[in-house]
């Protein structure tokens, strides 16, 4: 798979796809991720028909790890699903070539800054690995920000076999919260490695995380500055490509979906028609795009010639 690298000023920023794949926008996973879609209405909306579906009327969908890299620190976003994890669904429990791709950008002892836009067990796999039966940090020297109450709304949710999540049966299955909190999130307090922080939080002068709450208590968004230069990666405020076109669409997998209905409006209002570059976790095939009103909602240009 091909990385992919931004120059934002000072920073810079590079991609490594966990994987993608190609899928029918109807698909079971697709449905549960945007109940109140429409097909048709989705085939029908030219941007997206143009560039974002296949000539099978199929959509990519992928899993995105962004190293960020300042003049000060080496960040990484986002730790996709990893491998070995046991999941209640087959197809989260992967065996990839990842973590070496990763190294050929940099060594993981090197990362001094491990950040997760949100809990979901697809943002925080590579937090560990598997090493003689034990789960360990992949990222051996980092400092592994977890916004308080982000982590304490996991915590609960593994504790109490009665927590009410407001998922569907199918969500929880896909989320898998209990499995990602025993495997991918806890081991890493247990090593002495995360510092709990405000979702409002300055990692460098260049970088800082945004709270924009809703898909999960403590969702965050990445925004990069520098040099009069923008970028933001926003995690899974851009979940789907059609909740852009159509941001009154309920997001199946928001932990309060008032809340993050709201946040995705305030959030995509903040970045339209502005030069800031999008660089997302799911959409594709193009990961980065320029984000702009179209009609009632917005449309994401994507932006194929910005990388490096």
């Amino acid at each position: 798979m091909k990385n992919e690298v931004w120059r934002i000023g000072d920073v810079e920023i590079t991609m490594i796809e966990e994987f993608g794949s190609w899928s029918p926008i109807d698909a079971d996973l697709m449905k549960e991720a945007s109940p109140d879609s429409v097909p048709d209405e989705i085939r029908a909306t030219d941007w997206l028909r143009r560039d974002y579906l296949n000539e099978n009327g199929e959509v990519y969908g992928a899993m995105r790890t962004y190293v960020i890299e300042t003049p000060a620190k080496t960040i990484v976003m986002d730790t996709g699903l990893g491998n070995h994890k046991d999941r209640v669904l087959p197809i989260w429990q992967l065996d990839t070539d990842f973590l070496e791709r990763f190294t050929e950008i940099v060594d993981p002892a090197d990362v001094d800054v491990v950040v997760s836009s949100h809990l979901h067990l697809d943002h925080c796999g590579w937090n560990t690995k598997l090493v003689d039966g034990a789960w360990v940090p992949t990222f051996p020297n980092a400092e592994y920000l977890y916004v308080r109450k982000e982590y304490d709304h996991w915590k609960r949710y593994a504790e109490d076999p009665d927590f009410e999540d407001g998922y569907t049966e199918a969500t929880r299955d896909i989320i898998d919260a209990r499995g990602a909190f025993r495997d991918s999130i806890q081991p890493v307090v247990d090593a002495g490695l995360v510092r709990f922080v405000d979702a409002d939080f300055e990692i460098t002068p260049e970088v800082r995380m945004e709270a924009v709450h809703g898909h999960t208590p403590g969702h965050i968004v990445i925004r990069v500055d520098s040099r009069g230069r923008s970028a933001a990666l926003p995690g899974d405020v851009v979940h789907t490509v059609w909740g852009l076109s159509r941001p009154d669409w309920r997001d199946g997998f928001d932990s309060d979906k008032a809340v993050g209905m709201q946040s995705r409006w305030e959030f995509f209002e903040s970045v339209a028609d502005k030069p800031v570059l999008l660089l997302t976790t799911h959409i594709g095939p193009v990961p980065a795009g320029h984000l702009v009103h179209e009609g009632d909602g917005f449309r994401l240009i994507p932006a194929p010639d910005t990388a490096v």
